[in-house]
């Protein structure tokens, strides 16, 4: 009877290892591809700050954001954060809370929402954008995944 027992276990943890592990659960990252890019700015007037994101995003970034207002409103707002690259535009409206740290300040930037164009069009963009800024400059990494939109199966 233990002995059951014991091989029941181990063909329901093996069942479900298999099933986790399986290829149509990673369906959903497969064809991501991985996004890594270092982005520093200048401040060039209050809130408003440009730089060039290098990596495996290269273009133009430009970032307009104020600590102290509210976060922005995605439905009736530009985007405040642009990244221009020859491929296309990633759009995103981000929010962050500031923690201030000595000269400078730390930024978590919350994707609140995302468009793209030319070859980011109709992808889900899945970003996190962090770093430290000063009021003359700031330095930023963004780390994540840019993968093809998900296709649901027609309804029977």
């Amino acid at each position: 009877m233990r002995l059951n027992r014991i091989i029941l276990t181990i063909l329901t943890l093996t069942v479900l290892t298999l099933a986790l592990t399986s290829p149509a659960t990673a369906a959903g990252t497969r064809d991501c591809k991985k996004v890594y890019a270092a982005l520093d700015t200048l401040v060039v007037e209050d809130n408003v700050e440009i730089g060039e994101a290098v990596g495996t995003i290269n273009g133009a970034a430009y970032l307009r954001y104020d600590d102290t207002a509210p976060p922005v409103d995605p439905q009736s707002a530009p985007p405040n954060f642009v990244i221009t690259t020859k491929q296309g535009n990633l759009n995103l409206w981000v929010y962050s809370e500031t923690n201030l740290d000595g000269d400078g300040w730390w930024r978590y930037f919350e994707v609140l929402r995302y468009e793209g164009s030319g070859i980011y069009a109709k992808q889900r963009i899945i970003l996190e954008i962090y770093g430290k800024c000063s009021a003359k400059e700031g330095s930023y990494e963004i780390e994540g995944m840019i993968c093809p939109p998900v296709v649901l199966p027609p309804k029977r």
